[in-house]
């Protein structure tokens, strides 16, 4: 008994080290939510229009966001509610901690490596999802790639695993959704680009819309 109680106290911290061990998708959602003010510009491509806006998320609400191209005379109202949006949210919108919501704890580790770490799941609806949203997402696959030794989300993917009535009238045939993501000098993982396409039938109209979002110079206040 003697010779074996040592190395019962060398398990113990062992076995409570084990028991604290987080994984990459813990060690993300415990990051802070809060750094330094950025300020960035964003190029936006979508539906045969293109807007390229800077971003100052110091600004007061309402002065946030300048549009450099085109001309606000020329811009679609669908446009204008982006810009809305994005000045009331300049602060949080380049962030990719805001996609970890839609990955659960226990999503299945695909592969990693001594620096990243690749999980499946099937997303997460968000907070305030409606009815349309669950659907989506019980039908869809995603994928995410979080950094091993420094936490942070950097890559994130949906895609839609098969045709989906979303209500009467409306019907998506393929939905993707690809984010790619990298560190900032605070340790946070900002959004580099972002890609969604889309396409189905609504109202007996087919659609196939695809968007891509880059955000640029970003840079500290």
């Amino acid at each position: 008994m003697l010779r074996i109680f040592p190395n019962i106290l060398l398990a113990i911290p062992l076995m409570s080290a084990i028991a604290m061990a987080q994984t990459p998708i813990e060690q993300a959602k415990k990051q802070p939510t809060k750094g330094q003010k950025y300020r960035y510009e964003i190029l936006y491509h979508g539906n045969g229009f293109s807007a390229h806006a800077q971003v100052d998320a110091s600004k007061p609400a309402g002065q946030r966001v300048t549009i450099v191209h085109p001309k606000s005379s020329s811009i679609p109202d669908e446009f204008q509610a982006v810009v809305q949006d994005l000045d009331k949210g300049a602060d949080e919108f380049p962030w990719c901690r805001q996609f970890l919501e839609q990955i659960p704890t226990k999503a299945n580790l695909q592969f990693q490596d001594a620096s990243t770490a690749t999980y499946q799941f099937v997303p997460l609806p968000s907070k305030t999802a409606d009815a349309e949203e669950k659907k989506i997402m019980k039908n869809s696959i995603g994928m995410a790639t979080l950094g091993q030794k420094k936490p942070g989300l950097l890559s994130f993917q949906v895609v839609l695993q098969q045709p989906t009535r979303i209500n009467l009238a409306a019907e998506l045939k393929s939905l993707s959704v690809n984010v790619e993501c990298e560190y900032v000098a605070d340790g946070r993982t900002r959004l580099k680009k972002l890609t969604n396409s889309v396409s189905g039938e609504a109202f007996f109209q087919k659609f196939n819309q695809t968007e891509t979002i880059e955000l640029i110079n970003f840079r500290v206040i």
